[in-house]
């Protein structure tokens, strides 16, 4: 006959409760429940019973495995909280960015606002620029009117080859007993020769190979006027009319006008050419223009006149 698991005793007379875990046998007594308590069990609630070592037991794995449980836990907690750590990391480092980027939108602002208030300028500005132009251009045109009113008593006569220790009030007097015009001891206030810009050839300049210009300062003007009016009526002036040894070369005898005036005539032929004009001449300085003997008279002071004329 069997035993008690737990006692030892061999059942007598006594049912004995079966452990469904271990397979041993205990007393009523020893199994911690009553006989009639037993009997009322279910089938399924008896295979099912276990002692209660086998209960410490599961509970003691139930227990390990929780313990292991939490171990994981405790592991996932450690990842989640360095995970967190990382993400506080990275959210102060995208707080600093932003500070950063904060920081140049509002030095992009200021810049902003300077850029359009200096743009509400402009248009200021500009009118200022039109103003200063408008001024800079009159300016240049009374400084030109300047510049010319001072040569009217001029004479600049063209062509006379240079020669060493030459007199030139005699060159002069040869020149206005030629084109009959009585120079008077008193018409000339200075007498000399200018030396010639260099003439502009492509992108760079060479020397003018022509004779350097007589200039003939008078007294009066009216004088000047009538040895001009002289000169125009006798033409073919050569520099063996003023006296010269050597081969005649041809001779002008023209009013004094600046270089820029000088530039304009030289336009004012290339226009008077394209358009067909039949007249161009400079009286007093100035340059006159006109198509037929019947049409108006057109005094070109600028490039602008000259675009002006049709």
């Amino acid at each position: 006959m069997s035993s008690c698991n737990k006692c030892g005793d061999n059942f007598v007379g006594e049912g004995d409760v079966p452990c469904s875990c271990c397979g041993g046998y205990y007393h009523y007594r020893c199994s911690g429940m009553l006989e009639n308590t037993y009997k009322r069990m279910t089938a399924e609630k008896k295979s099912n019973w276990r002692c209660i070592p086998c209960r410490q037991s599961d509970n003691n794995d139930s227990l390990s495995e929780l313990v292991k449980e939490f171990k994981g836990f405790k592991v996932q907690m450690q990842n989640v909280q360095s995970g967190l750590d990382q993400a506080n990391q990275g959210i102060a480092n995208l707080e600093g960015k932003f500070d950063l980027i904060e920081n140049r939108l509002e030095d992009f602002d200021v810049r902003l606002t300077l850029t359009e208030s200096k743009v509400d300028r402009l248009p200021s500005i500009e009118a200022n620029l039109k103003q200063l132009e408008a001024e800079f251009v009159t300016l240049k045109a009374n400084e030109r009117d300047r510049d010319q009113f001072c040569r009217l008593n001029n004479v600049e006569i063209s062509g006379v080859p240079q020669k060493d220790n030459e007199n030139l009030m005699s060159i002069l007097n040869n020149i206005c007993l030629k084109v009959g015009f009585g120079l008077l001891e008193t018409d000339v206030d200075s007498i000399h020769r200018v030396r010639r810009f260099p003439l502009s050839v492509g992108s760079g300049n060479r020397a003018d190979p022509r004779p350097p210009a007589i200039i003939v300062r008078f007294c009066q003007r009216r004088r000047k006027d009538e040895l001009v009016a002289a000169a125009r009526a006798r033409r073919g002036l050569t520099s063996a009319d003023a006296g010269l040894p050597g081969p005649a070369v041809p001779v002008y005898v023209n009013e004094h006008l600046t270089a820029v005036n000088k530039i304009l005539l030289r336009q004012a032929r290339d226009r008077k050419a394209e358009l067909n004009y039949s007249y161009l001449w400079v009286k007093q300085c100035k340059i006159h223009m006109r198509k037929s003997d019947s049409s108006k008279v057109y005094v070109v002071t600028s490039e602008a006149d000259l675009k002006k004329l049709k």
